[in-house]
């Protein structure tokens, strides 16, 4: 099961997510500069899906999926720009209000510009 919090998504993409019961799935939709990225969480799954799609353009220009994530959360560290991480962290995490540091998973950024990076420790402790 993913966890996540839909104020603190919501907040980040200044949209609310749209709920689709079939796949049990919500998704934040954001469009720049004719770009648009929608991020999709599949709760029960424990996947993340991240496109972005050209305004015109029926496919995306790029799709990136995360399985097997536990946790998704808006980052607040001073002295870096907010993102939205997705994944999973190599140890289990307690609850304690302090996002997790993941192992492997997705970064997204929504500004300045939309920018999407993979998460992949190489180095694990």
């Amino acid at each position: 099961m993913l966890k996540w919090s839909a104020p603190d998504l919501t907040e980040f993409f200044g949209v609310v997510a749209t709920f689709h019961d079939d796949a049990h799935s919500h998704e934040f939709e954001v469009s720049r500069d004719g770009l648009r990225l929608l991020v999709t969480l599949f709760d029960l799954e424990a996947a993340v899906y991240v496109s972005i799609f050209r305004d015109g353009l029926a496919k995306p220009l790029f799709t990136v999926q995360r399985e097997l994530c536990t946790h998704a959360h808006i980052t607040e560290t001073a002295g870096f720009r907010r993102c939205f991480e997705a994944g999973a962290p190599k140890h289990p995490v307690t609850d304690m209000g302090v996002p997790p540091v993941l192992a492997r998973g997705v970064r997204v950024y929504v500004e300045p510009q939309f920018q999407v990076e993979l998460i992949e420790r190489r180095f694990l402790d």
